[in-house]
């Protein structure tokens, strides 16, 4: 009967299946069965699309069951577009779809599918994007749908995390690169503005780059704009203003009192302050009342600064006034403006005598130039010896310091009290070393008068890839011959070419992360101190006939004049070579020749500095430490001699040894980049912190101080720093484990210190003796413990110091030797 059932049950199956009423659950589960049993890729491929175009609401499970199982690795590919395609969406679908982004091979179909699965799929990569380990893969797949993903994209800028909302804009930029937003989609942007400035840098990115999308959907962005600069929320009305004006320039009497009212606002008003100089001469009204309030005065003043002489009667007319906050906030922008300012020469002078303006009023004379210089001068042989001060101040920031000023100041070196100041103001600003009895500056001659460098053969890419390139010797630096190929980036062969050497134009070159060689030849008729006057863009190396003579790193300009080097050159030919690197943007250089030298006696000058850094007062101490940093190698022999001759405990020695550190290298760079390279003081003071760093009976106090010093000249490659510092740090840790014996330990915590010391070992044996000095009773156990534990190798050190130490000691030193025998 069973067999009979079965038999009738399969022919009604069949017959159903002819006639086409198979049941969609039965279908279902043929299928299922068909793909369980399948194994040619076609086979299976039929049997996806048959699952794929079934109306059934289990279709997905199949799916994504194969599409875990490794067996079937070969159709992932196919089940990934297929779930795709799949209405209604499983809830399991688009999580498993996101993991399988990982899979390099699959990184593409999913994304598509994922794309083809729209809102469901966009909100929880969205989402995602908060994850490390997620991060990156939500990222690339929303970059595949960023324009189908707009709306989403926008919803999501409500988050609070900087870093979603920053995604989220990047992802929008792209989009709308393709397709514009919708206004709707725009009224939801512009609530970014709105989001509280937490991180001032990361707000005002965003507002840069919100600014940017609006401004990329101008003619659809104005409408909303121009609402939006009447909101009630003051972030939505400037974020609103700046962008309507970024789109329409026309438009700004109608955004002109939003900015003003934003210069108000402690974030918002470095937002406006561009748009504001933009605007210029229009803007002045709005400036000037902006300037008369005091919320927002010191930012208007700022915006009349960068204005210039267009500013500047605004400005002028405040030093009437009995406001003493306004006139110092327009003093310091009048100093801004230079030499533009210089009609306003007759409202300053009288101010120099003013207790709370005068240093910025002299300031202020010395950046207008030699039309205020006689002024200064003149208040440099005033009664008031604030006045005199003042006046140097303002002498400090003149370049160059025409003879007459360099007279006077040199008059002031002997002062006691001000003599320190007349040395900063002569020395600032300038690069010194010592000439016999003279110190000596280059002080390069104006642009119209230099000779310029214009004949040069260059060669270049070599690879700068995390700024490997500016420390590697490539071909070109070890020897220089112009009609040898070289191996440049990426194992290219390249040559040296000719050119002009006329900044972002000296390379052809565009590419990042390169650096590049260029070469000339300097003929002279006699040995003597030429002045090369130059600029770079970004990192700058030069060599001399073969010698390194300056390094620089970072961008500062490329104007000639941005720095000047002695150039020691000798009769007939010398071969100058540029080492350029470039990290991103353009590149290149400029060089020149001719100059003065700027000469001054070095006795009075080095005399006053020695007893100044000696000075009761420390204002008159960190004055004459900065001015020995200025001169650099002129006074370094000086400060190493007091080293050797100040009291050995007192507060000065730690300050210059402090000091000489800090002279020993230059760190180079900014960001994750900082590298150091060794200064000309390197020769001088390196073998005192040497010694330092290294003596046992120094106090712990300096040898930290040395080894800070130490640091940087190690990170140069300086070979005995380098042994200095690792020796130290093995020292200090050391000392660190013995101190920590003074503390309340239990036994298992001083077992385990007095382990680690054994471990140790020499090192640690000072730092136990000076232990038995300890106030701490049961320091003094636990080191004569632990020195006991060391065994006969430590008797000779306890011996020298039962010699040289008190009683205690010598008490502390035969109970050791006791135990150990």
């Amino acid at each position: 009967m069973n067999i009979k059932s079965s038999g009738f049950s399969l022919f009604c199956i069949l017959v159903l299946l002819f006639l086409g009423c198979e049941s969609p659950d039965n279908k279902l589960e043929r299928l299922r069965e068909e793909l369980d049993t399948s194994k040619a890729k076609e086979e299976r491929l039929e049997v996806i699309r048959e699952i794929t175009n079934l109306d059934h609401q289990k279709r997905s499970s199949i799916l994504l069951t194969k599409l875990s199982d490794v067996n079937f690795r070969q159709v992932h590919s196919e089940l990934i577009v297929a779930l795709g395609k799949i209405k209604p969406v499983h809830s399991q679908t688009v999580p498993i779809l996101v993991e399988k982004l990982s899979q390099t091979e699959l990184r593409n179909d999913v994304a598509q599918a994922l794309k083809e699965i729209g809102d469901t799929a966009q909100q929880f990569l969205i989402l995602q994007l908060k994850g490390s380990s997620t991060h990156d893969d939500a990222y690339y797949a929303l970059s595949q749908m960023a324009v189908e993903a707009k709306l989403e994209l926008v919803k999501g800028l409500t988050d609070e995390s900087y870093e979603l909302r920053g995604d989220v804009l990047s992802l929008l930029q792209s989009a709308v690169e393709s397709t514009l937003l919708s206004v709707d989609e725009i009224k939801l942007l512009l609530n970014v503005f709105d989001m509280p400035p937490l991180d001032y840098n990361k707000s005002a990115a965003e507002f840069t780059t919100v600014s940017n999308i609006l401004a990329l959907c101008s003619n659809i962005s104005v409408p909303a704009l121009m609402d939006s600069v009447g909101s009630e929320k003051l972030q939505i009305r400037a974020g609103s203003a700046m962008a309507l004006y970024e789109i329409d320039k026309d438009q700004r009497d109608f955004v002109l009192p939003v900015f003003a009212e934003a210069l108000k606002d402690p974030f918002l008003c470095d937002r406006v302050v561009p748009a504001l100089v933009n605007i210029g001469t229009p803007a002045l009204p709005v400036l000037e009342q902006a300037f008369n309030d005091e919320a927002s005065c010191l930012k208007a003043a700022e915006v009349l600064g960068q204005l210039g002489a267009t500013g500047l009667p605004i400005l002028s007319a405040s030093l009437t006034g009995d406001d003493v906050f306004q006139k110092q906030v327009a003093i310091e922008a009048m100093g801004k403006i230079g030499v533009a300012a210089r009609p306003a020469l007759n409202e300053l002078i009288p101010l120099l005598k003013d207790i709370d303006l005068g240093e910025s009023v002299a300031i202020t004379l010395g950046s207008i130039g030699p039309d205020a210089v006689p002024h200064l001068v003149k208040s440099l042989n005033s009664k008031s010896r604030d006045e005199q001060r003042y006046a140097m101040k303002g002498l400090s920031v003149v370049n160059p310091l025409p003879e007459s000023v360099v007279t006077a100041l040199t008059r002031k070196v002997p002062d006691p009290n001000l003599g320190v100041e007349a040395i900063a103001a002569l020395t600032k600003g300038k690069q010194w070393q010592l000439d016999g009895s003279k110190l000596i500056s280059p002080a390069p001659y104006p642009v119209n008068k230099l000779e310029l460098l214009d004949d040069w053969w260059v060669i270049e890419p070599f690879d700068n890839s995390n700024n490997i390139g500016f420390d590697t010797a490539y071909s070109p630096e070890r020897k220089i011959d112009l009609k040898k190929e070289h191996v440049g980036k990426n194992s290219r062969r390249i040559r040296w070419y000719q050119s002009r050497g006329n900044g972002t134009n000296a390379f052809s070159n565009t590419e990042d992360n390169v650096v590049g060689y260029a070469v000339t030849t300097i003929n002279s008729d006699r040995t003597y101190s030429g002045i090369l006057s130059f600029g770079w863009d970004d990192d700058i190396k030069i060599w001399l006939n073969g010698d390194l003579i300056c390094t620089y790193m970072g961008f500062v300009s490329l104007d000639l004049g941005t720095e000047a080097i002695f150039l020691p050159l000798r009769k007939g030919e010398n071969e100058l070579l540029l080492k350029v690197g470039q990290s991103g943007g353009g590149w290149g250089f400029r060089a020149g020749l001719g100059g003065e030298r700027i000469s001054l006696d070095a006795k009075p000058i080095l005399g006053a500095l020695r007893k100044g850094i000696q000075h009761k007062d420390p204002v008159i101490r960190d004055q004459s430490q900065q001015a020995f940093e200025q001169i650099g190698v002129a006074g370094a022999s000086i400060l190493v001699d007091l080293v050797t001759q100040v009291e050995k405990k007192s507060e000065l020695r730690a300050e210059i040894i402090r000091l000489l550190g800090k002279m020993s290298s230059t760190a180079l760079g900014g960001g994750g980049d900082i590298r150091s390279i060794m200064t000309p003081t390197t020769p001088i003071t390196t073998p005192l912190l040497l010694d330092l760093i290294a003596d046992d009976q120094e106090r712990w106090e300096i040898r930290q101080i040395a080894y800070d010093g130490l640091f940087g000249v190690s990170k140069a490659k300086h070979p005995e720093a380098v042994k200095a510092i690792n020796r130290f740090e093995k020292i200090r840790h050391a000392h660190d484990l013995v101190q920590s014996f003074r503390k309340k330990m239990t036994q298992m915590e001083v077992d385990k210190t007095t382990q680690e010391i054994l471990q140790v070992g020499e090192p640690a044996v000072p730092f136990l003796i000076q232990g038995f000095t300890s106030e701490v009773s049961i320091m003094r156990g636990r080191s004569a413990n632990t020195l006991a534990r060391m065994g006969k190798s430590v008797t000779p050190a306890l011996k020298a110091a039962r010699k040289n130490g008190n009683r205690r000691t010598t008490y502390w030193v035969d109970y050791t030797l006791a135990k150990i025998k």
